[in-house]
């Protein structure tokens, strides 16, 4: 009997490890569940856009990151997470990254986005989260659909508000729109166009007191650095670089605005796993590792142009050039001149929306 009871002590032991075992698999797979690099992997439309289906499942990962970073915090600060330990916390509250990978689809993913935020027919909350990731992606773009009165007018007014409140170069006058930006909008329209709504927002955060030398609108709406011109300083900094962020451009983003996002906080290094599954290219990887130690975005840096002088420097370049400053799609950016004959992303036609495009799900609205 004795050796029975040790038997079964041990037997229901196991079966309570096994048992504990099968519900953390069951969890850490549960948290997992919509991994946007096997969305990513799907077949994509014809011309080689993300399906809508696809865009509207990346948004639901993007919002279930959020979530598992938010959870995370919380416990890896209680006891649960002391006792389950860091590894167990971070498979079951993982974060994705599903907002960097989306972006650097560039084109890809501007242009689906921007039919999801013109389409009335999805609910709020998906139109929503494609607002604010058009306004980090293609923000021109989500401007210059909203200055046609008829594309205008699917969208539902929130989202308006956001965009306009979030692809504009406000600077310090964030709430300069005031309670109704989507009226505001509609009001400047009627005797400006988009270029000269942007330069006048663009006048007030060149002037601002408060401008940094790295700022981020001045990087990417500009292309100005400490005053100087940016690829001017990438050329001779560092020409592959350049190069690297030329290319990516030409996919449709700016690697200059993306890098912040790699960097783990405080400077600490860089993702690397990340960094690998977006840039296969051990080039492009390491021109990206980079760009944070020749672009500064606050952080510690180890090269910029002469830091003396740099506002006066901006100011004057902005006040002899600003009357012949056009947006240049295929740059992303305003320049001086005529800007290359690329047209900026357009939102898709009904016809292109649904050609060898799979039909959106109920489950993924």
């Amino acid at each position: 009997m004795r050796a029975l009871g040790i038997a079964l002590k041990w037997w229901f032991l196991f079966a309570g490890v096994l048992l504990l075992a099968v519900l953390l698999a069951a969890l850490v797979l549960w948290a997992q569940r919509g991994n946007p690099d096997r969305i990513l992997a799907e077949p994509r439309a014809p011309n080689g856009d993300l399906t809508r289906s696809q865009v509207e499942r990346l948004l639901s990962c993007a919002m279930r990151d959020t979530v598992n970073v938010n959870r995370r915090r919380i416990l890896e600060r209680s006891w649960v997470g002391r006792v389950a330990g860091e590894g167990i916390v971070k498979a079951l509250c993982r974060d994705n990254n599903t907002y960097v990978k989306l972006v650097r689809e560039g084109r890809a993913a501007a242009r689906p986005l921007l039919d999801v935020v013109l389409d009335p027919r999805p609910r709020a909350t998906t139109a929503y989260r494609a607002s604010i990731f058009l306004a980090a992606l293609d923000p021109y773009a989500a401007m210059q659909a909203l200055s046609e009165p008829a594309l205008a007018a699917n969208a539902p007014p929130p989202v308006v508000d956001v965009l306009v409140r979030y692809c504009l170069p406000w600077g310090p006058q964030r709430y300069a729109a005031g309670p109704n930006p989507s009226q505001w909008l509609k009001s400047e329209l009627e005797s400006k166009t988009l270029d000269e709504i942007y330069l006048e927002r663009l006048d007030v955060v060149v002037s601002s007191p408060d401008l940094t030398a790295g700022d981020l609108v001045v990087l990417t709406l500009l292309d100005r650095y400490y005053g100087d011109d940016l690829d001017e300083w990438l050329a001779k900094s560092a020409p592959e670089v350049l190069a690297f962020r030329n290319r990516e451009l030409e996919r449709g983003y700016d690697p200059v605005m993306l890098a912040r996002y790699l960097v783990k906080r405080d400077f600490g290094g860089f993702d690397e796993d990340l960094l690998r599954r977006l840039y296969p290219n051990a080039s492009d990887r390491a021109a990206m590792e980079r760009l944070p130690y020749l672009v500064n975005y606050g952080w510690p840096t180890q090269q910029h142009p002469p830091e003396v002088g740099w506002r006066e420097r901006l100011q004057a370049w902005y006040k002899a050039n600003r009357a012949q400053l056009v947006y240049d799609p295929a740059k992303r950016r305003f320049v001086v001149g005529k800007p290359a004959a690329v047209g900026p992303a357009a939102p898709q036609t009904e016809e292109s929306r649904t050609q060898g495009a799979p039909a959106t799900t109920e489950g993924a609205r």
